[in-house]
């Protein structure tokens, strides 16, 4: 696999920075809100901040199929984006990128984990910035018909929502 040059400077940034920018990215263990509907459980929405005059955002979270049938995420809808778009993290022509996808399947009995670097839902075409302690609505759509609109805090950039291990 080849690495975009891009990321490669990244990546060497990361390596040579200072302990204190290595050790901003944090974990932030919370009690986490969660929302059912049907034999969907929609737990701990979330997006991180985005900066002044950004285009794209990007919201996370973790969705549970309590269900006998897989459930087929198809896209959804926030007042603050021109639009929803499911996005997938995969290899192309060498490189990883991210790549757009039509749906995401939360199998029965199982979990979707929406989060950096993995699947994720993004806000394509923002008409505002999403600022840290903020909440806004998400609603997520399924092929069946079903939606469900979350509360999505936004969190500061270095964080990564995680839940409590007890």
């Amino acid at each position: 696999m080849r690495l975009d040059p891009r990321a490669l400077a990244l990546a060497l940034a990361v390596a040579v920075a200072p302990a204190a920018f290595a050790q901003s990215i944090q974990e932030a263990p919370v009690d986490l809100p969660s929302v059912r509907v049907g034999d969907l459980e929609f737990v701990a929405p979330w997006s991180r901040a985005t900066p002044p005059g950004g285009k794209v955002g990007a919201g996370y979270l973790v969705i549970r199929n309590h269900g006998a049938k897989p459930a087929v995420l198809t896209g959804g809808s926030v007042p603050f984006a021109q639009r929803v778009e499911l996005h997938v993290m995969g290899v192309k022509d060498g490189y990883m990128q991210m790549q757009k996808t039509d749906t995401l399947e939360v199998p029965p009995g199982g979990e979707l984990e929406l989060k950096p670097g993995g699947p994720h839902v993004m806000f394509v075409g923002l008409t505002q910035a999403l600022r840290v302690g903020n909440a806004y609505d998400m609603t997520l759509s399924f092929a069946d018909g079903t939606s469900a609109t979350v509360k999505a805090v936004v969190w500061d950039v270095g964080l990564m929502r995680t839940e409590k291990k007890s």
